[in-house]
């Protein structure tokens, strides 16, 4: 067991700060999954998205990704979704999207992963902090956040889910 203020759990790092804060961040975990990808990721994006995120070709008009780049996507989806739950949360939306694109991934979602892999790659080293009143117990956190997971006071975990609203 490891008592110190700096803890690294499953590619996750974490560091409570004396003002009560903690940091959570995944830096490495996020250079190796820039590195993985099979195109070398250059430039930057202001945003994880584009404003056509929810833009879907129809389907005798997509152009799908060969097996080998649709196992990339796949792979890398997961990935961003272990990111977007735990350190990465400005990157949900667009991770929660391209997680409904697994079944047949086309040339526009791989552009769309892309597009979230250069966001990241620009802000590799951005850091955010949680920050949860001391008299909030760990039971009492739990209590008004079902879906968080927390560790001495402060959320570590939660729970992004995709609602389906169904139109006749």
């Amino acid at each position: 067991m490891h008592l110190g203020k700096k803890h690294d759990y499953l590619g996750v790092d974490m560091e409570f700060c004396d003002d009560g804060a903690l940091e959570v961040s995944m830096i490495k975990y996020l250079k190796n999954v820039i590195e993985e990808f099979p195109e070398v990721i250059k430039g930057r994006a202001a945003t994880p998205a584009h404003e056509k995120l929810f833009v879907i070709r129809d389907e005798k008009d997509a152009k799908l990704l060969d097996e080998e780049r649709a196992l990339a996507f796949h792979h890398m989806v997961a990935q961003l979704l272990f990111m977007a739950t735990r350190a990465r949360r400005d990157i949900q939306t667009a991770v929660a999207f391209l997680t409904t694109r697994g079944k047949n991934p086309d040339e526009d979602d791989w552009g769309k992963l892309k597009r979230v892999l250069k966001y990241l790659n620009g802000t590799k080293l951005l850091v955010p902090s949680r920050r949860y009143p001391k008299y909030l117990t760990r039971l009492s956190l739990l209590l008004l956040s079902s879906h968080a997971f927390t560790m001495t006071g402060s959320g570590v975990l939660e729970v992004m889910s995709i609602q389906t609203l169904r139109v006749k």
